[in-house]
């Protein structure tokens, strides 16, 4: 217990030991925008220090920073006031909060984040926030160690076991987002289904039913959909066993799941409805499953299982020789096969985690394709996967499920790592098709390192020797580097300037990073609505070709001067600055790629112009650090060397020094005085936000930072967002433009009514804005009205919150007329067949009360009306006008709407989800059940006792 608690703690010692005036949490990915990044600066010169690092420090955890710490202060300070966070009226135009797991309204640990706050303010809260990642480290580690030992294991084999998962990639990079809060629970859920073997069934269902309450709760339903199966899985093997303790187990998930339903059902009921689901299902192909990536996983398969059986029969005559190099033959052809069909880069990561560099981890940092979060979910200690493959490789041994455990591990581990074959099979089974396979790493580590203890215990020499050779020869294949498409002519060909558009800074040679800067002018007066950079391959086969959008500015970059200011100067007066800050490269494929300009002209689909940029070599060379292969090193050796059994506890020791070596910056520890402090901008906005709400640029109180201080934003990021939001985003889009990546101030039109509908009443940006109907309010530069580290401009005529609109047209309507002559003040767009009979000609509607589940609009008409308030109209929502309940309807799209009579006085809508109501009743019933079965097994065991 003692080494588990200090080995969890020492990845997190920098913010155990701060005491709240630090937090082991990238939370300055948020801070690390603006305004935060000006005001920190700004302090850090103030203080005569100056920059001394670069900020964020691990870009790759940006949700944390981005989502996760602004959500928790928002539903912790929710609940501290007393206004239940079930609706998030902060984001888009309301969205359901309880809804989505990972904003942690109903998470027992976020509940504990504000009981921090209660008692000792932010600095107990930050200090909760280090804390429970200890706890969470901690408790995956102690879990495994139980479970190893209830199955069978000594204690070596079990400390190994607890490292493996204690301080596995998954655990380790996703241990403050809500997939962390999950996955500490799958042991014990484990561990309740085996204790349904025990004298005390009961007591071990109703300890299933506690963990898998625990790990439903932590918000991530993807991870915990996984960990249910798992559970699923081995409670099916108990009961192949013990039919009794079987139902046990299984009754044990389903109490748990039926107690969950509170979290369950509003998230299907959110689901339903949001984009999420189409998002998913627009990024999984499924096309025909081709049939040699199902070839080469039979070879690898089928040459594995022939080796195990020459292995584990221990023959060393002649003929057995040439079985197993035949064997070996199979699984070679079929990594190969595997390799060549499409099998991914970064499968590698599982044994080597730096095969493409880490993020901050020197100058080159993670250049490796996709996010690295993603792709070293898979690692383990070395020790853990070699200690793996030598129990695949030995016999049936003292631990039970070990099979079980291997079945579930290396299958688990296939379809983490993406290989062809296994993930169209795993595409085609609904709904389960769409789940991103990476979250089965957890499964996956648990069951290997399982293993893994159980090869600590007992594999013999030989089994350790395949081992090794194996993971060689898998990796040999695998890891070799791929090479470029040859290139005729020029490597480097471009730029295509002239006086119309030229370039200053464009893609290298050589690009190996995962992001790059293209930025250049376009001439005064060219009427441009947009320029996209497009990124094709120059040999076809090299993979699809990537567009991304550019922003629009009044001045260069300070890239752009650093790099080139003679061609800075040079730009005429009132150019247009165009630039793509750092294309994602590692959404590339390896070999050469042309950059090009893509120039949309007004109301024009197609592009007026294309220029070449360059043509650039897209590598991903070798980056792994000396301790990398040190430690895999070692490990070969201990698994090749018997050690007497005295010395066993240096392999795990080994293992945890390897595990914490692999955790070292990935969750930096942020001081307190980076952690969002306050700034002029979000003072200003706050202050004259009344019933409105805030846009900005790209890069500027992005979301969802508004939730820390309470500021109402247009938009949000919450993992689902609501599909009808993200439909009504094109309406207020200028033409042409991707209404998800250009939703921002720069790329809506200002002067449509669809926008002006939004009720945005400020504009937060990162440069100067010249529009009619908005003024300057503050701005960092000299002649602002006041200061702000970011430039504020505030709506001459904002649009209300809540309005009577007096009179309607149907969608159909409207749509035949184009939209023209449409004024959303006095017309809504209305489906229903209600038309005032006598529109009211005084008609007024005032916000007297708001919050998170409730809006109070005073109105005052003299006739019929349809009070509009534009707010997302979505289930759960219920309206009393005056005390009677009236329904409400859709109107203008997505926002809510209620028939008025002459003399109406008061509106009052509310937000009372069915789905939570359900929920809440299935709880109870669940705790009727758990408490009926405790007192069943305690008086039924003290009357078998007392009758005995």
């Amino acid at each position: 217990m003692l080494a588990c608690l200090l080995v969890s703690a020492w990845p997190l010692r920098g913010g155990l030991l701060a005491g709240g005036d630090a937090v082991a949490m990238a939370v300055d990915t948020g801070s690390a925008v603006a305004p935060w990044r000006q005001a920190v600066e700004a302090s850090e010169s103030a203080s005569g220090a100056g920059p001394s690092l670069t900020r964020p420090r691990n870009p790759e955890l940006s949700d944390q920073g981005l989502v996760f710490y602004p959500f928790h202060r928002w539903v912790v300070r929710s609940w501290l006031a007393g206004d239940a966070p079930l609706w998030c009226p902060l984001v888009y135009c309301g969205a359901p909060a309880v809804g989505n797991p990972q904003a942690g309204v109903l998470d027992p640990q976020v509940a504990a984040l504000a009981l921090a706050e209660a008692v000792g303010g932010p600095r107990g809260f930050h200090a909760a926030i280090d804390l429970l990642a200890w706890a969470r480290l901690a408790l995956a580690g102690l879990g495994a160690y139980l479970l190893a030992r209830v199955l069978g294991l000594r204690w070596t084999g079990a400390a190994l076991a607890a490292v493996g998962f204690g301080l596995s990639g998954y655990l380790v990079l996703w241990l403050n987002h809500s997939l962390g809060h999950v996955t500490p629970f799958l042991p014990w859920v484990l561990l309740g289904v085996e204790g349904t073997r025990g004298p005390r069934p009961v007591r071990a269902c109703l300890g299933t039913a506690a963990a898998m309450l625990g790990a439903i709760a932590g918000g991530h339903p993807e991870t915990a959909f996984y960990v249910g199966a798992a559970a699923g899985i081995w409670a099916l093997a108990v009961l192949r066993e013990d039919r009794r303790a079987g139902l046990h187990a299984l009754g044990g998930l389903a109490l748990g799941s039926l107690a969950a339903a509170p979290v369950l059902l509003p998230f299907v009921e959110y689901l339903s409805r949001s984009g999420a689901q189409e998002v998913r299902e627009a990024s999984v192909e499924r096309g025909s499953i081709e049939l040699v990536p199902l070839l080469a996983v039979g070879l690898l398969v089928g040459g594995i299982a022939w080796l195990r059986r020459i292995v584990v029969g221990a023959a060393t005559d002649v003929t057995a020789m040439w079985r197993a190099a035949a064997g070996m033959a199979l699984v070679v052809v079929g990594a190969v096969l595997l390799r060549d069909s499409g099998l991914p880069a970064t499968a590698l990561l599982a044994l080597v985690p730096d095969r493409f560099g880490r993020p901050g981890d020197g100058l080159a940092g993670w250049i490796g394709p996709r996010a690295y979060t993603e792709e070293a979910s898979s690692w383990l200690p070395a020790l853990v996967l070699l200690s793996a493959l030598a129990a695949l490789f030995s016999p049936r041994g003292a631990m039970r499920r070990r099979g079980l455990c291997l079945c579930l591990g290396f299958g688990a581990l296939a379809l983490v790592l993406r290989v062809p074959g296994l993930l169209e099979l795993k595409r085609t089974l609904p709904v389960v098709g769409l789940g991103a396979t990476v979250r089965l790493a957890a499964v996956s580590a648990l069951a290997l390192s399982l293993a893994a203890g159980s090869a600590l215990d007992q594999a013999p020499a030989r089994a350790r020797r395949a081992a090794v050779v194996l993971a060689l020869a898998l990796a040999a294949v695998v890891g070799r580097p791929a090479a470029s498409a040859p290139l005729s002519g020029q490597n480097r060909i471009g730029p295509e300037s002239d006086s119309q558009l030229t370039f200053v800074v464009t893609p290298d040679e050589r690009l190996a990073r995962t992001g790059t800067w293209l930025e250049g002018w376009i001439a005064p007066g060219l009427p441009v609505e947009r320029i996209s950079i497009v990124a094709a391959p120059q040999d076809q086969t090299a993979g699809a070709a990537l567009e991304v959008p550019t922003e629009l500015f009044s001045e260069a970059s300070s890239v752009a001067l650093q790099r080139d200011p003679a061609a800075v100067a040079a730009a005429p007066t009132g150019a247009r600055w165009f630039r793509s800050n750092y294309l994602q490269v590692n959404r590339l494929e390896v070999g050469y790629w042309r950059f090009e300009a893509h120039v949309y002209l007004p109301g024009s689909a197609t592009a007026a112009q294309v220029r070449l940029a360059s043509v650039s070599e897209v590598t991903r060379p070798w980056s792994a650090r000396p301790a990398s292969w040190i430690f895999i090193g070692l490990a070969v050796l201990l698994v090749l060397i018997p050690l007497p059994r005295r010395l066993t506890w240096l392999v795990p020791a080994l293992a945890a020094a390897h595990g914490l070596w692999f955790s070292r910056g990935v969750n930096p520890v942020v001081p307190a005085a980076e952690l969002f402090p306050p700034t002029a901008t979000e003072r200003i906005v706050l202050a004259a936000q009344g019933q409105s709400r805030f846009f900005g640029d790209p890069g500027v109180l992005v979301p969802d930072t508004g939730l820390v201080r309470g500021l109402r934003a247009l938009d949000g990021y919450d993992g689902m967002d609501p599909a009808e939001y993200n439909a009504y985003r094109y309406f207020a889009m200028r033409p042409g433009l991707n209404a998800l990546l250009a939703w921002n101030a720069r790329g809506v039109d200002l002067d449509s009514a669809a926008w002006a509908l939004l009720g945005v009443g400020h504009l937060v940006l990162g440069a100067p804005l010249e529009h009619p109907g908005w003024e300057l309010v503050a701005g960092p530069r000299e002649g602002a009205p006041q200061f702000a580290e970011a430039f504020v401009y505030r709506a001459r005529e904002p649009f209300p919150r809540a309005f009577v609109a007096t009179s309607t047209i149907r969608p159909e309507v409207f749509d035949a007329a184009g939209g023209a002559g449409w004024d959303p003040r006095t017309t809504a767009i209305y489906e229903g067949d209600w038309v005032p009979n006598e529109p009211a000609r005084l008609a007024r509607a005032q916000i007297v009360a708001s919050s998170n589940n409730g809006v109070d609009v005073e109105v005052e008409l003299d006739g019929d009306g349809l009070l509009v308030l534009t707010d997302q109209f979505f289930p759960g929502w219920t309206c009393e006008v005056d005390g009677e309940e009236r329904e409400i309807e859709r109107v203008d799209a997505i926002f809510r709407g209620v028939r008025l009579r002459a003399g109406d006085r008061l509106v009052r809508f509310s937000y009372q989800p069915r789905s939570l109501s359900v929920g809440l009743a299935l709880t109870a019933l669940a705790a009727v059940i758990a408490t009926a079965l405790a007192l069943r097994a305690r008086y039924g065991a003290a009357g078998s006792s007392n009758s005995g």
